[in-house]
C-alpha cells in the first residue's frame, strides 16, 4: 500500500529543536504582464516565480523572510503575493501609497536592488517606497495590506508568521507578480525565501493501530501522536513513509 504523503498531522511538542535558517534560491523570473486597463485593480495575468523548497528534514516553520529582485516603474500598479505549497497566502504589498481609489506610488523597483520582506524588521513597506518617482535602494520592509479608499498612510504592517509559522516548510513555494494597472511594465530577475524550522519529524511506518509507548524505527500513527505532548514552544511534523 503507497500513501503519498506529505504533512498528515502537526501536534505540539514542549521542547524545541529550532534549526538554523536555510536560504532557497528561484531560478525562473521574467516579465510581468501588463495591467489590462488604465484603472486601479485592472490586474493582467500573473507571473508566478517558482522557489523549491526540499531537504527540510525536521519540524515546522519557526521564521521565513521572502525577497526578490525586479525591475518595474510606478510600484502602485504592483500586487505581489506569497503562496505557500499547502495554499496558504500573504500579500507582500499591493496599490503601495493608495489612500484613494486611483492613488498609488509612482517610485520605480530596479532591479539591482533587493527587496526583502520579514517580521522583524522596523521599517514599514510604505515608508521605504517614498511617494514620488524616485528608485527605490534595496529594503528590508514589513509586509502591508493593499491600499484603496481609507488606507492610512502607513498602514499597520500585517504578518507572515502568522500565516506560515508552525506549517510544513517542503515544496513549491509561489511569489506571486501581478500589475493592476496598464501602462507601467516589468520584470522579476531573482526571487529567494529563507526559512528556519523547529520541532521534529515522525514517520508512520505501520498501519497497525498499535502503541508500544515508542516512535522509532517501527511507528504507527497513534505512536506518533502519542509521542508528541502538548505543548507551544515547537510543532512536530508527521509524515507517512513512501512507499508505506
Amino acid at each position: 500500500m503507497t500513501l503519498r504523503s506529505l504533512l498528515a498531522v502537526m501536534l505540539a511538542l514542549g521542547v524545541s529543536s529550532s534549526v538554523s535558517a536555510q536560504t532557497f534560491n528561484s531560478t525562473a523570473g521574467g516579465n510581468i504582464p501588463d495591467g489590462t486597463a488604465g484603472a486601479a485593480n485592472s490586474y493582467g495575468a500573473p507571473l508566478d516565480v517558482p522557489i523549491v523548497v526540499s531537504g527540510v528534514a525536521n519540524g515546522t516553520i519557526d521564521t521565513v523572510s521572502i525577497a526578490f529582485s525586479a525591475n518595474h516603474t510606478f510600484v502602485g500598479d504592483l500586487e505581489v503575493t506569497l503562496i505557500s505549497p499547502y495554499g496558504q497566502e500573504h500579500l507582500l504589498f499591493a496599490r503601495t501609497g493608495a489612500t484613494d481609489a486611483n492613488g498609488g506610488s509612482s517610485a520605480n523597483l530596479v532591479a539591482t536592488n533587493v527587496y526583502s520582506f520579514v517580521d522583524t524588521s522596523a521599517t514599514n513597506w510604505w515608508t521605504a517606497a517614498a511617494i514620488g518617482d524616485v528608485n527605490i535602494p534595496s529594503t528590508t520592509a514589513r509586509t502591508v495590506p493593499s491600499g484603496g479608499p481609507g488606507v492610512s498612510n502607513p498602514p499597520a504592517p500585517t504578518s507572515m508568521l502568522a500565516v506560515f509559522q508552525r506549517r510544513p516548510p517542503n515544496g513549491t513555494w509561489i511569489l506571486r507578480f501581478r500589475d493592476g494597472w496598464q501602462g507601467d511594465i516589468g520584470n522579476v530577475s531573482s526571487a529567494s525565501i529563507t526559512l528556519s524550522t523547529t520541532g521534529v519529524t515522525r514517520t508512520v511506518t505501520k498501519i497497525e493501530d498499535s502503541n508500544d509507548g515508542t516512535c522509532d524505527s517501527d511507528c504507527s500513527l497513534r505512536e506518533a501522536i502519542a509521542a508528541s505532548s502538548d505543548g507551544s514552544s515547537s510543532v512536530d511534523r508527521i509524515e507517512f513513509a513512501r512507499p508505506f
